[in-house]
């Protein structure tokens, strides 16, 4: 048994058809049989059962059908995992306030130029991802609480604002700004309350009456708990600007939060062998930051 022969057999089995098999394989239909014969016989048994043009599989083709796809699945998954081993690779973080879009638009406009593999991971919060970068367990982290290290490299890419936001049928959403006053007795959505930038949020709400609080720990249940009404939040405004052009956001000033980092920075090690890349991409996402707060104008 081979692979050729497990290849053919694959194909035969997913269209029930030789001379389908055949155009998908780019093979002639009698190179197909043969394969699917010489299997039989070193197997000893039928694979298909013929009834007029109507093919299906044997007890004993629906087994092996089972190990050719694992088998295959395999032997792909190999080939790209060697092949990847002289690729350049570049490990990516990022913090949970970024837009999904503008990061997407970002590695495919990368990869489109640079022949680089990139992993993308989500981290829940800044200090992590410095650490993560510091380690050298990821190669660029995109963070908004500074990370002062002197073998780290920080760029300040995008000047950012906190703003709490609710949805637009919310009690508050005829205000352009909010005071401690206004959110008493209020429901706050948090997100994982135990990372530093959420404490910080929460230092800036002492003092609040009756505050409500619920928390997730999913960044995009969160939006849809505010647009839904049940509560306010607080975010970078960057993360929010699509929402609030679509009308489903409203952005309030509250000014206990100016004081709190919030700007978007890129932090890579210094004199790492892929800085070349690692420049590339954050220019490349620099751009799409700027494209995308161009596009959405509060």
């Amino acid at each position: 048994m081979n692979y050729d022969q497990l290849h053919a057999f694959y194909y035969v089995s997913k269209v029930m058809n030789f001379t389908k098999a055949s155009e998908i394989l780019n093979l002639t239909q009698p190179a197909i049989t043969a394969r699917i014969r010489n299997l039989e016989t070193e197997l000893s048994c039928q694979l298909f059962d013929k009834q007029g043009k109507q093919l299906s599989l044997t007890k004993e083709g629906k087994l092996l059908l089972d190990y050719a796809e694992r088998i295959i699945f395999y032997s792909e998954e190999a080939k790209e995992a060697i092949q990847s081993i002289n690729q350049e690779q570049l490990i990516i973080g990022f913090g949970p306030s970024f837009p999904y879009e503008v990061i997407c638009k970002a590695v495919q406009e990368f990869t489109n130029k640079h022949n680089v593999y990139i992993q993308i991971i989500e981290g829940h919060d800044s200090i992590s991802l410095g650490d993560q970068v510091k380690n050298q367990k990821i190669d660029l982290a995109f963070i908004r609480i500074p990370v002062y290290d002197p073998t780290l490299t920080l760029d300040y890419l995008y000047k950012d604002k906190m703003v709490v936001f609710v949805s637009p049928s919310h009690p508050l959403a005829s205000k352009t700004s909010v005071t401690k006053k206004d959110l008493n007795g209020q429901t706050m959505i948090h997100y994982c309350r135990n990372i530093e930038m959420w404490r910080r949020i929460e230092e800036s709400l002492v003092g609040v009456k009756d505050l409500k609080c619920l928390e997730v720990h999913n960044l995009e249940m969160l939006k849809r708990f505010v647009k839904e009404g049940i509560g306010f939040s607080i975010l970078p405004r960057f993360g929010l600007i699509e929402e609030v052009e679509k009308g489903e956001l409203k952005l309030l000033d509250y000014d206990l939060l100016n004081h709190m980092p919030k700007d978007i920075m890129a932090v890579y090690v210094n004199g790492s062998s892929r800085t070349e890349w690692i420049k590339a991409f954050v220019s490349t996402f620099s751009n799409q930051i700027t494209k995308h707060s161009e596009a959405y104008i509060l």
